[in-house]
């Protein structure tokens, strides 16, 4: 399982495949209200930020950006170019709007600058062979936009050369900020996202408006957003009314152990909006939990359908892991689907790109997998049947 849509950076990469098994998720069909699903005023779903709009400057608050995070709040300040800085936030960090120059430490990020059409404006990502978009793959030839490097590896004098606006880092573990203290020590404005947290897939989407406040596209991202609630919304209901829910298996185990996603997951709230029966699901738990192969092998042979088996492209890659797992029903009825079916040249995976964007284009997906016929097409997007 996973998630980095290429966050950038291969240890990334492998430590974002993680996230889908561990962001964690308590809300399922039926209990969209906006109460019920953030307490972050202004959001319906996303809980890792609020925006607070004062009279002269707008206020972000960033909680909690990497796992393992406790009461951990980082704010920034944007004050409109031109505009005189109010006395009161003179001693914080403060970021002039709106921007003309970003580094994208994520490929999320990137996707989300991409959507509100000021791709231009990216002048430097860590990992540019993971991006998908082509438009941006071109830029990226072309020089314009560089390779920043991550972690251990970045190139401080290219962020010192490109003079970025903004920085917008994430971070796995709180290691992160010893890179994010040295950006402040050289002046770099630098700020977190942690879009990668959400339990909700609308809440990942959400982020958006957070992006957006950048360049004071507010309310182009809050009509985009509306937009993807509704079409995700409506696809839910459709699945909440099936009379038969396929048992679905995730992941590919690891050696001889098998990450299983708990039954509050983001990927497990995913399999329930599309009518499917996550066999775990009551793993009462957001996180990935260790099991034996064999204890999950016993107890997963008659699943029905099998969703992202880890870096597999085939079903052989899958009997190479391990030969016991071919007996398992869903393998034998080829009933195997990877998010793979968009990948670049590079490796990035656009289903960590813009799927973020789209969490509907992913829902869709499942409910074809899972019940054919069900909608018009049944045209998979970012999932294809393993061979």
């Amino acid at each position: 399982m996973r998630k980095r849509c290429r966050m950038t950076g291969l240890p990334v990469l492998l430590a974002g495949m993680m996230v889908l098994v561990t962001a964690g998720c308590r809300w399922h069909t039926g209990d969209h209200s906006p109460d019920s699903l953030s307490e972050r005023p202004g959001n319906r779903y996303a809980r890792g930020f609020e925006i607070v709009r004062e009279a002269s400057y707008t206020r972000l608050n960033v909680y909690d950006p990497w796992q393992g995070a406790q009461n951990q709040v980082f704010s920034y300040c944007l004050v409109p170019e031109g505009d005189p800085v109010p006395a009161e936030i003179r001693k914080e960090k403060v970021i002039r709007t709106p921007v003309q120059k970003v580094v994208c430490f994520s490929t999320t990020q990137v996707a989300m600058i991409e959507f509100l059409g000021r791709g231009d404006a990216i002048a430097g990502v860590s990992g540019v062979d993971f991006i998908y978009s082509l438009r941006l793959r071109e830029r990226v030839e072309r020089g314009l936009i560089r390779e920043t490097g991550y972690d251990q590896a970045i190139s401080w004098e290219t962020l010192l050369e490109l003079k970025p606006d903004v920085v917008l880092a994430y971070g796995v573990t709180g290691e992160v900020n010893r890179n994010v203290r040295r950006m402040d020590e050289l002046g770099i404005p630098v700020v977190f996202t942690a879009a990668y947290l959400e339990p909700h897939p609308l809440g990942k989407a959400e982020w958006l408006k957070f992006i957006s406040a950048f360049f004071m596209e507010g309310e182009k991202a809050g009509t985009l957003f509306a937009e993807t609630e509704y079409q995700y919304l409506e696809l839910a209901r459709k699945a909440a009314a099936v009379e038969k829910r396929p048992g679905v298996l995730l992941g590919l185990p690891w050696k001889d152990t098998w990450y299983i996603s708990g039954g509050r997951s983001y990927a497990a709230t995913l399999v329930h909006d599309a009518g499917g029966s996550y066999l775990w699901s009551e793993l009462d738990s957001h996180e990935s939990l260790p099991y034996s192969l064999e204890s999950v092998y016993l107890r997963c042979l008659q699943a029905d359908v099998w969703l992202n088996p880890g870096a597999a492209r085939s079903r052989e890659d899958i009997r190479n892991t391990d030969p016991r797992l071919a007996e398992i029903k869903a393998f034998g009825e080829g009933e195997v689907y990877n998010n793979d079916a968009r990948m670049s040249p590079g490796g990035g995976n656009d289903y960590w790109e813009s799927g973020t964007l789209y969490p509907q284009r992913i829902l869709a997906d499942l409910i074809s997998i899972l019940h054919p016929g069900l909608l018009s097409g049944d045209r998979l997007y970012y999932y294809r049947k393993l061979p």
